[in-house]
């Protein structure tokens, strides 16, 4: 056996029992919720100190609403003032401006537009030299009259001159007012075509219809083989394209139409040539009885004399009257209506 075990085996055993004169004597019981001294000083202890907390946080609630609060600085003050007032007043001005001012007008604002500048969308043609010339040979064109004259009288194609002047031509007779103007373009040529007629001179279709679209803004008609609206006549030669005539019309009519081009201008996509138009009488074999100027169409029922044999040296001042801008007035006015097609080009309308 170990000997340090043996030892306090043996100190146990020697250990005496304790006696029960030596067991201290128990605690008196106390009374149910009586307290003992320490237990009373530590309540008294506890409730000082719950005083003194109190106290305590009451000093500290009164010393924060004691302290001074932090007021605003006086420039910042000032600065937003200032900011509001203008705010205040630029909405004034806004609502004023844009509210208040058209109720109070409400009389609708007239722009001034006859010195604006016409934007590209918008320039309106004006009559210059070239664009009068334009129109004043369509008009020559229509009433068979010298291209190169303001002023002219007409008599083999009177009627004709009244048909236009009363919207009243035909697709034929459009075609040989065509024909008539390129007169002067015509290729003189002897030649002898199927049909046995002896031709004198001739021009290409196509030169015609090139001249009928700039006239009408159309296609000259080709189904016209012979046009006969007057004299000479034209004949219509398929196979060759071309148009043909010959020489040979003569002979004198008793009266003629006058034709005067006094004034041109343009609105918008029209453009209108202003006519004075008058007729001359003239009975060949008795000329003091009927020697007379007239203020329209030998054709109108309306027309009345204004001139007469007296009014001239010879008859053949008076045959050979034209009217001029000084004697202008004592004619009848017409004004022949050309429209702008899309290519820029004015064609005939007709006549007002």
């Amino acid at each position: 056996m170990d000997p340090l075990l043996n030892s306090k085996i043996k100190d146990q055993q020697a250990r005496p029992v304790a006696d029960s004169s030596t067991v201290p004597p128990a605690r008196p019981i106390q009374p149910l919720g009586a307290k003992t001294r320490s237990q009373q000083v530590q309540s008294s202890a506890n409730r000082a100190s719950s005083r003194d907390f109190a106290m305590s946080e009451n000093s500290v609630s009164e010393s924060i609403q004691s302290q001074p609060q932090t007021q605003p600085k006086k420039g910042n003050k000032i600065l937003v003032t200032v900011l509001v007032a203008i705010i205040c007043l630029a909405v004034g001005l806004a609502v004023g401006t844009f509210v208040i001012a058209p109720l109070i007008n409400d009389t609708p604002e007239v722009y001034n537009t006859s010195d604006a500048v016409p934007t590209e969308e918008t320039v309106e043609p004006v009559i210059n030299d070239n664009l009068e010339d334009d129109l004043s040979k369509k008009v020559s064109y229509l009433t068979f009259t010298d291209q190169s004259q303001d002023s002219d009288s007409v008599s083999s194609y009177a009627t004709l001159v009244s048909k236009f002047i009363n919207n009243e031509l035909s697709d034929e007779e459009k075609l040989y007012a065509v024909l008539y103007s390129l007169e002067n373009k015509f290729t003189t040529s002897d030649v002898q075509l199927d049909n046995g007629t002896n031709y004198t001179s001739y021009i290409s279709s196509d030169e015609v219809n090139k001249r009928y679209q700039d006239l009408f803004g159309v296609d000259a008609p080709s189904d016209i083989e012979d046009v006969s609206a007057g004299c000479p006549v034209y004949h219509y030669d398929q196979e060759t394209n071309a148009y043909y005539t010959f020489d040979g019309c003569g002979g004198v009519s008793g009266y003629s139409d006058l034709i005067y081009k006094s004034d041109y201008k343009v609105e918008d996509n029209k453009a209108y040539v202003e006519i004075k138009v008058g007729s001359v009488f003239l009975d060949l074999e008795n000329e003091q009885a009927g020697a007379v100027i007239y203020n329209n169409l030998y054709e109108s029922e309306d027309k009345k004399a204004v001139k007469t044999l007296a009014d001239f040296e010879t008859a053949e001042d008076l045959a050979n009257y034209i009217i001029t801008e000084e004697e202008s007035d004592l004619f009848t006015s017409y004004t022949v209506v050309f429209t702008q097609d899309s290519d820029g080009n004015f064609v005939f309308d007709s006549v007002e």
